[in-house]
């Protein structure tokens, strides 16, 4: 994969790896703009909603989860992106697991022994910490890794957590 640059005085051109520029984003669809599948779910389950983002609630009640969109201020104010995602539940007394997760194609040999950086906007109304982890899939071996716990406010600001991704050579 191979992108064509110039200089900064716009002289010269070469052709670079996109890897080795970095990317803006390795997850597909992370701006929730596809949902082909629908734009609201209120079912416990596993299941696909945003295109790519696999959603997994069991044991919680009124689950909600729905594509939005950004107001005009916020629009501006979140680097033009339009949509965004909200889950909103209530734990039950038996409840499990509620996670929502994306795969990065080919994620262990882009990111294995490198350090990553996600970056996101969010809110959460009752200013509740969200915990993340990254999960490596590799010859039916599943790695997980603790990346901690990011506290939300109750109006979108952008978060970022930069981490390293352990090297599977070995």
């Amino acid at each position: 994969n191979k992108i064509l640059t110039t200089n900064s005085d716009g002289d010269g051109w070469a052709y670079v790896d996109k890897v080795a520029l970095g990317r803006k984003n390795l997850l597909i669809n992370g701006g929730f703009d596809v949902w082909q599948r629908g734009t609201s779910f209120t079912t416990e389950g596993n299941y696909y909603a945003a295109d790519r983002w696999f959603f997994v609630a069991s044991k919680v009640n009124n689950i909600s989860l729905t594509r939005n969109e950004f107001s005009i201020a916020e629009f501006e104010q979140n680097s033009g992106k339009r949509y965004y995602n909200r889950i909103s539940y209530t734990l039950g007394a038996a409840a499990e697991d509620v996670s929502y997760s994306a795969r990065i194609e080919d994620g262990v040999r882009l990111t294995a022994g490198k350090t990553v950086t996600l970056s996101f906007l969010c809110r959460e109304a009752a200013g509740k910490p969200v915990y993340i982890q990254y999960r490596q899939y590799l010859g039916g071996t599943d790695y997980t890794g603790e990346i901690g716990t990011v506290q939300f406010s109750s109006s979108f600001e952008r978060k970022s957590v930069t981490f390293e991704i352990p090297s599977v050579a070995g």
